[in-house]
């Protein structure tokens, strides 16, 4: 019995991004912003790469969304696709120019808009908030996505705990180390005949013992900061 084969992500972006035209030709833009996201998303994993213009229908069916009387976090993910737009070619990301003047026209008007400015600036708590962040379709049960910066400095955040966690990996290494070479050197220094390089043995330990301990402080103190900086941040973003 013959397996259907698996359609290639292309072939599913572009099926999404179909679907999502007819509903937002039909004024259903909720059901087309869900289904371009779904095609951003399918287009992650493509061969092609991400589609930029694929936010640029997101971040438009969301002001229309918002001008059907829908509420003011649409203007909120609708910055957020635009601002992804903006972030990933000032990172170097291959983005059709026409895409990014785009977006950035785009976003001047938005904050050049007193309307869309008060609208977004009181945005309210809600439930299942979603949005494309970072790429990603985040969907919340408990309040609005988070905002870009919060998702950057958490990247932050993670990046220098793994710096953290390697300096006091390092550091307690070198205690390891230190230790045997002080104990087994001061014990052979005893014997005349082994007590200069014994002694030399020990002084290394020493040294050794002396850098670990400043590094494994270091790095105790490092993640201390981050836990108590990731600890704030999250009760920040709770609603």
């Amino acid at each position: 019995m013959s397996v259907p084969a698996t359609p290639p992500p292309e072939h599913k972006v572009a099926a999404a991004q179909r679907r999502g035209q007819a509903m937002y030709d039909t004024g259903d833009f909720d059901g087309a912003i869900e289904a371009w996201t779904s095609a951003y998303a399918l287009s992650l994993d493509s061969n092609r790469g991400a589609d930029a213009g694929l936010l640029l229908q997101i971040a438009d069916a969301h002001e229309r969304a918002f001008e059907a009387g829908g509420g003011a976090e649409h203007l909120t993910k609708a910055r957020a696709s635009l601002q992804t737009i903006a972030r990933e070619a000032e990172a170097g990301t291959a983005i059709d120019p026409a895409v990014v003047r785009e977006a950035n026209e785009r976003l001047a008007a938005l904050d050049a808009d007193p309307s869309a400015t008060a609208a977004t600036t009181s945005f309210p708590v809600t439930t299942n908030g979603r949005a494309p962040v970072g790429g990603y379709l985040w969907i919340s049960d408990t309040g609005p996505p988070p905002t870009q910066a919060q998702i950057d400095r958490n990247l932050e955040l993670s990046r220098q705990s793994k710096v953290a966690d390697g300096l006091i990996i390092v550091g307690g290494t070198f205690v390891t180390l230190a230790a045997p070479s002080i104990l087994f050197g001061g014990i052979l220094a005893t014997d005349p005949d082994l007590r200069r390089p014994m002694l030399g043995l020990v002084f290394t330990g020493v040294a050794l013992a002396g850098a670990g301990t400043g590094i494994l402080v270091a790095g105790l103190l490092r993640r201390k900061r981050i836990q108590r900086e990731a600890a704030e941040n999250e009760r920040r973003s709770k609603p």
